[in-house]
């Protein structure tokens, strides 16, 4: 096992990233970048002016590669979760 990535269309304009996840044996290769451009590729092809995902505000290797892709960060919930969105240019 690699790794995966999980998303949807939640409505005509807007998708959302639920997983991104490499095994431990993979990480530092681009693995989680080269899913992630995958899933927002598709979703802004499918017609998706806005993408959103959240992570966990100590998962700080996601949250570096969100923003490396043009996540904005919209706000923090209860000091847990992170909640960031792309729009599509």
């Amino acid at each position: 096992f690699l790794g995966f990535t999980a998303y949807y269309k939640k409505n005509f304009y807007r998708g959302k990233i639920l997983y991104v996840a490499v095994s431990r044996e993979f990480r530092g290769k681009g693995y989680g970048q080269e899913l992630t451009t995958y899933a927002i590729k598709d979703l802004f092809s499918r017609g998706c002016k806005v993408i959103s995902l959240e992570t966990r505000i100590n998962n700080t290797k996601a949250r570096q590669l969100y923003k490396k892709l043009g996540f904005k960060e919209d706000r923090i919930d209860r000091g847990e979760f992170v909640y960031y969105s792309i729009t599509k240019e």
